[in-house]
């Protein structure tokens, strides 16, 4: 049933003039009318049982009663905006912005001066959310080319290493060789013991070599990784994150001893600084692999203090009691969920994997473990329908 509203003056205001608004209400609020009441700025139907006995008022109430609501809740929203300072967390989006727009193309001339300026707030900041979306895809997407670029360099220099590395095997195969001939002749042992010397020392010197080369290489590569993402840090905070993260990833898997420059962990931890979020803390060593579930529900960290974390993104506060996946003898270089998120996979530099059953009691309890390799695991992954589960060693 239809009731009766205060309606401030300023609401009236859009088909008209102020003046003639106010002019039209005292024709309505004479003595001989009586059919509406005004009070200071405000303007109220006299009584309720005009709306129901005024046939041609009722005829305009149901003839666009759809309209009339929206533009009732665009009255009210553009007033609660106006009196909360015009902030962007009161404006219109999605389905209620495209309904009240529509409402706005066929209804201009209902639009008082504040609801048309809701409208195009709203409209402006939806149109930045889209411009705001489309930069940051465009940021993944040319971060995601310059890390294949990298790959493939890394590819290269790995292949260089092989073949320094076959070279020098051929340089010790020669050496015997020289070594057998001269150690034939009885005479000549000095020379060829001086010529088996020189060879083992030429090759030897031709691997450490090429094992410097490919070392620097590395480095300089982490290096560039590193300057590129202090130089985006404050226009492309996101593709920094990327760009550092990527730098110590390189260093990090692909060099013998693992050094990873503390350049790189100094950008890393500024980038992260700069993105925001909430820290997760626990570990009591470098922290060398994440996961996130695909439900949302689990963050799942990996450390070199041999022991995996499960970070609960639902709680309140997801760092205050993580469940400890403990049981490796080595750090985790790896972790994985399933597509269904039902399943953890963690692997470890103790050449073990360990299949974690997140919908159990426990799901820190009676891990399936998987052994085989013989040397540490460095990558692990599920198969999509998640019947299969995939390790990557240094073996």
């Amino acid at each position: 049933e239809d009731t009766r509203r205060r309606a401030g003056i300023g609401e009236l205001t859009a088909a008209g003039g102020e003046e003639e608004v106010r002019t039209l209400i005292a024709k309505f609020n004479a003595p001989d009318a009586r059919l509406l009441v005004s009070d200071g700025g405000f303007v109220e139907v006299a009584h309720e049982a005009l709306i129901r006995s005024w046939p041609q008022l009722r005829q305009w109430l149901d003839a666009d009663r759809a309209g009339l609501r929206t533009h009732r809740r665009l009255t009210e929203a553009a007033r609660e905006w106006d009196e909360a300072g015009r902030g962007a967390e009161f404006l219109y989006n999605g389905g209620r912005l495209a309904v009240a727009a529509e409402f706005g193309v066929t209804h201009p001339e209902e639009l008082n001066g504040l609801e048309a300026e809701f409208l195009a707030a709203s409209l402006r900041g939806q149109e930045q959310e889209r411009e705001t979306e489309l930069r940051l895809e465009r940021e993944r997407a040319d971060t995601a080319e310059r890390l294949a670029a990298d790959r493939e360099r890394a590819r290269l220099i790995r292949k260089n290493f092989k073949v320094v590395a076959v070279l020098g095997s051929l340089a010790l195969v020669c050496a015997a060789v020289a070594w057998f001939f001269y150690g034939q002749a009885s005479s000549d042992r000095e020379i060829a013991e001086n010529a088996r010397s020189a060879a083992q020392k030429s090759a030897g010197e031709a691997i450490e070599l090429g094992r410097k080369a490919v070392r620097n290489a590395i480095l300089s590569q982490s290096q560039a990784l590193v300057s590129e993402a202090r130089q985006v840090r404050d226009s492309k905070p996101i593709q920094s994150l990327l760009l550092a993260a990527a730098a110590v990833e390189v260093s990090r898997r692909q060099l013998e001893d693992r050094m990873v420059l503390p350049a790189a962990h100094q950008t890393l931890r500024d980038a992260l600084s700069g993105v925001g979020g909430r820290g997760l803390i626990g570990h009591e060593e470098s922290i060398t692999a994440v996961a996130i579930s695909a439900d949302g529900h689990w963050a799942l960290t990996g450390g070199g203090d041999n022991t995996a974390r499960l970070w609960d993104l639902s709680a309140g506060d997801p760092s205050a009691k993580p469940l400890v996946l403990p049981g490796h003898d080595g750090g985790i270089d790896a972790v994985a969920f399933s597509a269904d998120s039902r399943w953890a996979l963690t692997g470890s530099l103790d050449n073990t994997a360990r299949l974690w059953d997140l919908r159990a009691v426990d799901p820190s309890a009676n891990p399936l473990v998987l052994r085989g390799h013989v040397s540490g695991i460095t990558a692990v992954a599920f198969s999509a329908d998640g019947h299969l589960a995939l390790t990557g060693s240094l073996d």
